[in-house]
């Protein structure tokens, strides 16, 4: 049985907002507040009627992603009226994905409106919401993210760019949020190609039938990755509903990292999660400069494969004193195109 929540859902009055809170609502002792634009029209009311597991409760709430204080106003209504006075988990679920011109033909006001709902909207929520789920134990604040998102080699080349750049905009802001705030546990999470009213007609521009996977695979597959999300293991990384890790940039996913080390500091401050101790080889989910960030005393040496184009491989640390900027070797690989570069991290001397 899962513990009591208390959890708010944007854009819940449908597709995967509504799956997602039909799924909470079924497990005891749960409270869900489910975000809608307009409280008033069918589909939010018809929330009312969803099943509720036995002391699990329903609270509707009006959040406008393009209204600038809507969530602020919902936040003092939650505490005011409600006697919230906590949330263990908020899902930056509203969005849109409208028209799908090539960049020679976008209309700005296109682009403006899909950064001021995906993006604005969730800056304006995840600021509102901050304090509520600072009193939780486990506070987690995950955005819907979208491979349309990634960029790289091999990016879509599917027409998607105003939607395409909210996302990666939203991905960036996640991961600052991830870095901002270590007493939670943030990151973007892809639903897949979704059956909803807004995948369907994706699928249909690009002259398909349908989306890939029905809501319910989606929810269901989104929820336990929620369950399972702890900032150690999910936080600053972008998931898929399917449980699997996706690269930040496609076209890294095949570099590697080798990290052999003695150290002490946390777990979470290598984004791969590697334990202490130990010599694991994991992908690179953006560039050498984001390695490391260590806390307490620091001996290891890092082997990075990567680009022969790389660069800015020094890693200036501030909050922790150190700057990781010796390089010690290089060796180019031609064949491969890629360079062996092993960085020394101040306190151990250079292996050969």
């Amino acid at each position: 049985m899962s513990a009591p929540k208390t959890i708010l859902i944007t854009g819940a009055n449908r597709g995967l907002g509504k799956g997602l809170v039909e799924t909470y609502l079924a497990r005891p002792n749960h409270t869900v507040i489910a975000g809608s634009r307009d409280p008033s029209n069918e589909s939010t009311k018809a929330l009312s009627k969803v099943p509720k597991a036995q002391g699990s409760t329903l609270i509707v709430v009006k959040i406008d992603s393009t209204a600038a204080e809507d969530a602020a106003e919902a936040v003092k209504e939650l505490q005011q009226t409600h006697g919230i006075e906590k949330l263990d988990v908020v899902v930056a679920n509203a969005g849109i994905a409208e028209g799908f011109p090539k960049v020679s033909e976008l209309d700005v006001q296109l682009l403006q409106k899909h950064f001021v709902t995906n993006v604005h909207g969730v800056i304006w929520l995840f600021q509102a919401v901050l304090p509520l789920l600072n009193k939780s134990s486990t506070p987690k604040f995950v955005t819907i993210g979208s491979l349309a998102g990634q960029f790289g080699e091999t990016a879509s080349p599917i027409p998607i760019s105003a939607y395409g750049s909210s996302k990666a905009l939203l991905h960036f802001y996640t991961l600052q949020i991830h870095h901002e705030e270590p007493q939670l546990t943030a990151f973007p999470l892809h639903p897949g190609w979704v059956q909803t009213d807004m995948g369907n007609k994706g699928a249909e521009v690009m002259g398909l039938e349908k989306a890939g996977i029905t809501t319910e695979e989606s929810v269901t597959g989104m929820v336990k990755v929620l369950d399972a999300a702890t900032r150690e293991t999910h936080g600053g990384k972008l998931w898929y509903w399917d449980g699997s890790k996706q690269p930040w940039n496609p076209s890294m996913r095949n570099k590697r990292v080798h990290v052999s080390n003695d150290m002490q500091g946390r777990r979470d401050d290598i984004d791969n999660g590697m334990d202490r101790g130990k010599r694991e080889t994991a992908a690179i989910n953006r560039s050498v400069t984001r390695l490391p960030r260590y806390g307490g005393r620091s001996n290891a040496t890092i082997v990075a494969l990567a680009p022969a184009d790389s660069s800015a491989l020094g890693h200036n640390d501030k909050s922790h004193g150190k700057i990781f900027n010796s390089l010690t070797t290089m060796q180019r690989f031609e064949k491969q195109e890629q360079v062996s570069e092993s960085l020394t991290i101040p306190g151990q001397k250079a292996r050969g």
